[in-house]
């Protein structure tokens, strides 16, 4: 996989950025929903964009999660009744994983400018650090299966 640069202070420089392809990630995702009880000559040329958007932003998610060490849910096999309902869970899915993403990289990086300003000289705050620094991987996501 080609190395992006993403790191903590790039997430949280584009912060903005991220947080916009998340809100419309789930809007393709209602998009999706809605279009499952449209007419085939319809719904076939929504969901072929649909899913080419899909594919883009799961390369961008899983290509994060990648670079960041954070580790990513698989979207591939979700159940569904039909072709809209398996594109719409999984653009729920990477919304999902971007947001979670988003707020282990905003956790981390208080607890870093914590540490910066003089929050670790406290004893309590040592294990935390050392903790931080040794695992920074965010909890896994749920099992959506």
């Amino acid at each position: 996989m080609e190395r992006t640069g993403w790191n903590v202070e790039e997430v949280e420089h584009n912060r903005v950025v991220l947080e916009r392809i998340l809100a419309f990630l789930v809007a393709l995702a209602a998009l999706a929903d809605r279009v499952a009880g449209l007419p085939t000559p319809i719904r076939l040329p929504v969901l072929a964009i649909l899913g080419r958007g899909e594919a883009a932003a799961r390369a961008l998610v899983t290509g994060l999660a990648h670079e960041l060490g954070v580790p990513a849910c698989p979207v591939a096999a979700l159940p569904a009744a039909d072709e809209a309902g398996r594109l719409a869970a999984r653009l729920r899915v990477l919304a999902l994983m971007l947001g979670t993403i988003l707020a282990w990289v905003s956790c981390l990086a208080r607890s870093l400018s914590d540490v910066a300003d003089g929050w670790a000289g406290s004893p309590v705050s040592q294990p935390a650090l050392a903790t931080l620094q040794a695992s920074p991987a965010p909890p896994r996501a749920p099992d959506t299966s």
